[in-house]
């Protein structure tokens, strides 16, 4: 069962994200008609997202899936809450995103954050009550789905005329993303760890430690774009390197479905 749950949860998580990307990319840097590429997005993670419901409730209740312990879990618990909210924002992304209209993808862009706001509410974030690690994590989110959510956009706009534009505004992109990720990420860090003790000396430290290497790892891949590649217009290197971004974005992605399987590092034996 939980290799289950890892697995639906790293689906969402990837395509909530992607969700966010694309569209903030299609409103600032892109063309219309990447907002509309959106819509198998918001339904997959709908799709994966149910499943995590039921998952949930299983292990909730301790019985089979039925009508009246998803009732109870939808009405009586935070995460059930949450999901209605999300569920009924993604399916009014799916009708947003097939209309042409820029005005639609704006809303869309605004409802696809809500979503990660809302995900960041069910998770750990909204889990201890403490109101500065969520507003964190939520920004965290946020920062994350811009810059990750935008690479498999950015990659296929390497191909047009204005490619070079496009990479400068994308990598100017990033940087701002990257900024926020990292001081979100050490809020995040001080409320799910707290020491070095904990870091190296808990499963969740060694793996998220794992995480900070491969994120490490696509600062160093975004550096040589934004200082050499970009100058250069070498627009199939950067073509190349947003692919090898999005591998490693999404192998974190996975790792984070783990994380969140896992009872934090703070305040564990030891640490």
């Amino acid at each position: 069962m939980t290799v289950t749950l890892i697995v639906v949860r790293a689906v969402y998580f990837v395509m909530a994200l992607q969700l966010f990307g694309w569209l903030i990319f299609d409103l600032f840097l892109g063309r219309p008609g990447w907002g509309r590429r959106a819509a198998p997005l918001a339904a997959v993670a709908l799709v994966a997202m149910t499943a995590w419901l039921a998952i949930e409730t299983n292990l909730m209740s301790g019985e089979p899936v039925s009508a009246e312990t998803l009732g109870v879990v939808l009405r009586e618990t935070q995460f059930g809450t949450l999901w209605v909210w999300r569920a009924v924002l993604l399916v009014g992304l799916f009708v947003l995103t097939l209309w042409r209209r820029r005005g639609a993808v704006l809303v869309a862009a605004i409802g696809a954050g809500l979503v990660l706001v809302l995900t960041a509410a069910a998770g750990h974030g909204g889990a201890d009550g403490s109101t500065i690690h969520l507003i964190g994590d939520a920004i965290h989110l946020l920062a994350v789905g811009a810059w990750l959510g935008g690479l498999v956009p950015f990659a296929a706009a390497m191909r047009r005329p204005d490619a070079g534009a496009i990479a400068w505004r994308f990598s100017t992109l990033g940087v701002i993303s990257v900024c926020i990720i990292l001081a979100t990420g050490a809020i995040n860090g001080w409320f799910m760890v707290g020491n070095a003790t904990a870091l190296i000396g808990t499963p969740y430290g060694r793996l998220l430690l794992v995480k900070i290497v491969l994120f490490c790892i696509m600062i160093a891949v975004a550096a040589i774009n934004r200082l050499r590649l970009t100058p250069l217009g070498d627009v199939a290197a950067l073509r190349r390197n947003a692919q090898i971004e999005t591998a490693l974005g999404v192998v974190i992605v996975m790792i984070v479905a783990v994380l969140g399987t896992m009872p934090p590092a703070y305040g564990q034996p030891g640490t």
